[in-house]
């Protein structure tokens, strides 16, 4: 029984590896059984017959008939290939078969056959025409007209076409990640282009104009800097002696003459001790407690008079060395300020040399997109040219097979060349 539609595209999705109905849509399967079919009828196109009855109107010049009205007609010789015999008159045993010749839409008879007994064409007899003609591929409501025992050679063709399709496919996959393999190199160059841009060719604005600045400021820094640490050396060296003589100072008042505890008057110490002694007595000579007030006094003065001058001197002393410490120190941040636009400097050509960095790392990762959509390519193109080899294996066993008749009907000699005709 001839099949339908449907278990056509079913055993042609069995063949495909395709059941799960994901790799190929109906409308691409429909396409590759229409391309076999018409395979099928290029080498064994369906033979009709079709009977014309002669009339006036139709024939020419007695040998000519004019087939226009009916070729590729409903109710006439529908899809047309070619005429194969013809027979005339008819309803003759042995039958009467005549030459011929076709041009355009005009069967000509050339030759009548012996038996005809005349010369010309008559209105009111029947030719019978043996014509070629396509195959049906068969629909949803109705079988095709493939006999059944090559619908699987027909499957088998349509399969072929079916992996020509794929591979096309690929093959036009592969030139689309071509496109982006070129678009991601020419994306990359573009990258590139702005390394150099950052790096040394962007006037102010590149890290190789900082760097140079660096190169040509560092001479004038480096001077600056001395300049500033030399003043603050010496500063600081006065620092140092203005506090060794700070100390000095107590030497004064507390060395071989000691004013402030040497034990002996004038003595702050010893001055306040005969003092203390004489608290709460009663002197002689009628002093009383004035006598220790006295002796107050008498350190006081000691202090006022021996003590305090060194004491002021010694402060001076410490306040020139603050003094000179902040003036130090204003050097020293002179000195840092030099340095901190050296380190702007760099800062600034690192910033630079990172943009850069960045373009550098887009230019990596478009490189590599580049490879991967290349890789890609090149795999879907080897894809390609194994489905190709598949599907012209599969289409020349299927060629060889509506080719040689012999396969499906014996050999020549023992079965008439048009016995496997089984279909109308």
């Amino acid at each position: 029984m001839a099949k339908d539609e449907v278990q056509l595209i079913y055993d042609l999705r069995t063949d495909l590896g395709d059941i799960a109905e994901t790799e190929w849509d109906a409308i691409e399967l429909i396409r590759a059984l229409e391309r076999a079919n018409s395979d099928l009828s290029r080498f064994l196109p369906r033979e009709l017959i079709f009977d014309l009855s002669l009339t006036s109107t139709i024939i020419e010049d007695d040998v000519m008939i004019d087939l226009s009205d009916y070729i590729d007609e409903d109710d006439g010789m529908e899809g047309f290939i070619r005429v194969h015999r013809v027979e005339y008159p008819t309803g003759q045993v042995p039958q009467s078969f005549v030459s011929f010749d076709v041009f355009g839409q005009m069967l000509i008879i050339t030759g009548m056959a012996e038996s005809a007994g005349q010369q010309q064409l008559k209105a009111g007899e029947t030719i019978r025409i043996y014509y070629d003609a396509p195959h049906v591929l068969a629909d949803d409501d109705e079988p095709g007209t493939c006999p059944p025992f090559l619908e699987n050679t027909m499957i088998m063709a349509a399969s072929a076409y079916a992996l020509f399709q794929r591979a096309l496919d690929m093959i036009h996959q592969a030139d689309s990640d071509f496109t982006l393999s070129r678009t991601a190199l020419t994306n990359a160059g573009t990258a590139l282009a702005k390394v150099a841009t950052y790096l040394e060719d962007n006037t102010n604005e590149d890290s190789k104009y900082w760097l140079t600045k660096i190169t040509t400021d560092i001479a004038g820094l480096r001077t600056a800097v001395l300049a500033d640490l030399d003043p603050l050396n010496a500063y600081l060296d006065s620092v140092a002696d203005d506090l060794d003589a700070a100390d000095d100072v107590i030497a004064n008042y507390m060395g071989t003459t000691n004013y402030l505890d040497g034990g002996t008057e004038p003595d702050v110490k010893a001055y306040l001790e005969s003092g203390d002694a004489l608290l709460n007595t009663i002197a002689d000579g009628g002093e009383g407690q004035e006598v220790a007030h006295a002796y107050r006094q008498y350190a006081q003065t000691v202090k006022d008079a021996l003590i305090a001058p060194h004491e002021e001197n010694r402060r001076m002393l410490y306040q020139n060395a603050v003094a000179r410490t902040n003036a130090a120190m204003i050097y020293a941040q002179g000195a840092a300020q030099r340095l901190s636009n050296l380190r702007s400097y760099i800062e600034q050509a690192d910033a630079w040399g990172m943009i850069a960095q960045r373009f550098i790392a887009e230019a990596e990762q478009r490189l590599a997109d580049s490879i991967q959509y290349n890789n890609i390519a090149l795999h879907n193109i080897e894809l390609a040219n194994r489905l190709k080899e598949q599907a012209e294996a599969r289409r020349d066993e299927a060629w060889s097979i509506f080719r040689d008749r012999k396969q499906y009907i014996g050999d020549f000699s023992q079965a008439p060349v048009r016995q496997m005709q089984q279909y109308s």
